[in-house]
């Protein structure tokens, strides 16, 4: 094991003696906010474990994540197993952080730009049974975070402002890349519009509809039982974004985020997931115009990179400018 595994606490797992005494250990080129480690290694070249750092310093989030996991699982959603500690727990503090180990999740990974209509319509389908699921677990499971203030259309351009001038910093320095000026023209657009339109209102949604959910159902937290020709999901992963909220608002959130948009695949996904689940004409609609509303809000991804130095998340830097969801939805699956 190299240096900067040394500080790992792989020692109090017992599941982990089977590995020896210097497991092999590697990092994941995903990954966006947690610290996770691939721990072992099978005949077939897979990991055997997912050992992860949680973001989290309160403990309590933890448990909660895992409450939702554990329901998930007993209701049949296919959730990794956690591995308990040396104490019997599920959760180990080190280094004043929080720890859990994790099954390695069966099935294959398939990027973005490979997804094709039948990866879309399994997702569809998994997606209809994890809300089916979900919608029998307390809803108390999940925290309730503090209600926090719309910004009004003035403090977003103030805000886009400053992140402009954090990216003119960057050429300043000599250090501009491609990926700095897509996100500069982004900005740019993204400013333009708000300037131009506004900022909507998202629409109530029925006290009735709000449920449990994943909170980041996308593909780079799903495992395929195929890369070629897939029939279903073998695994979901990476439940701390678990959340209360409108079945919906997920099902709109993972056609923007994994497919797109794109017209076949949208509709590829809406029938998988019709097959299982209720989803409305006007629960899409309202759904759609609550993310446009929600998404027009949002500058998460030039904050985290350019005021928190989070360079992991480049990768989802694109060229293209700025658009909005509803400019994007496509017609006919209204």
């Amino acid at each position: 094991m190299d240096d900067v595994h040394v500080s790992l606490p792989l020692a109090r797992w017992p599941v982990l003696t089977e590995l020896g005494a210097s497991p092999r250990v590697s990092r994941p080129e995903g990954g966006t906010m947690n610290d996770t480690w691939l721990v072992g290694e099978t005949s077939g070249g897979r990991a055997c474990h997912v050992l992860r750092r949680h973001r989290f310093a309160a403990r309590s989030l933890v448990e909660a994540e895992h409450a939702v996991m554990t329901a998930a699982r007993g209701a049949g959603v296919p959730v990794p197993a956690v591995w308990p500690t040396d104490t019997g727990g599920a959760i180990l503090g080190y280094e004043d952080r929080w720890w859990t180990l994790y099954a390695f999740a069966p099935g294959v990974q398939v990027p973005r730009p490979s997804l094709h209509d039948g990866h879309a319509r399994a997702m569809g389908v998994a997606l209809g049974e994890l809300h089916l699921a979900l919608a029998g677990v307390d809803p108390e499971v999940v925290p309730t975070p503090a209600p926090r203030r719309r910004p009004t259309a003035e403090e977003l351009l103030n805000e886009i402002s400053a992140l402009r001038q954090l990216i003119a910093d960057r050429a300043g320095a000599g250090v501009l890349t491609p990926e700095d000026r897509w996100a500069d023209e982004e900005l740019a657009g993204h400013a333009r519009w708000i300037g131009e339109h506004g900022l909507p209102e998202p629409e109530p949604v029925p006290e009735q509809e709000i449920q449990v959910l994943h909170g980041d159902y996308q593909e780079s937290n799903l495992f395929f039982d195929s890369a070629v020709r897939p029939t279903r999901i073998t695994s979901v992963i990476d439940w701390d974004k678990a959340e209360l909220g409108a079945r919906g608002f997920e099902v709109v959130r993972c056609l923007k985020l994994s497919l797109g948009f794109d017209p076949d695949l949208s509709r590829a996904f809406l029938t998988g997931y019709r097959t299982v689940a209720e989803l409305t004409g006007e629960q899409l609609k309202r759904s759609v115009g609550n993310e446009h509303a929600r998404s027009l809000r949002g500058l998460w991804l030039p904050q985290m990179i350019y005021r928190h130095g989070e360079d992991r998340l480049r990768r989802f830097l694109a060229p293209g400018g700025f658009s909005t969801v509803a400019e994007r939805w496509p017609a006919e699956l209204d």
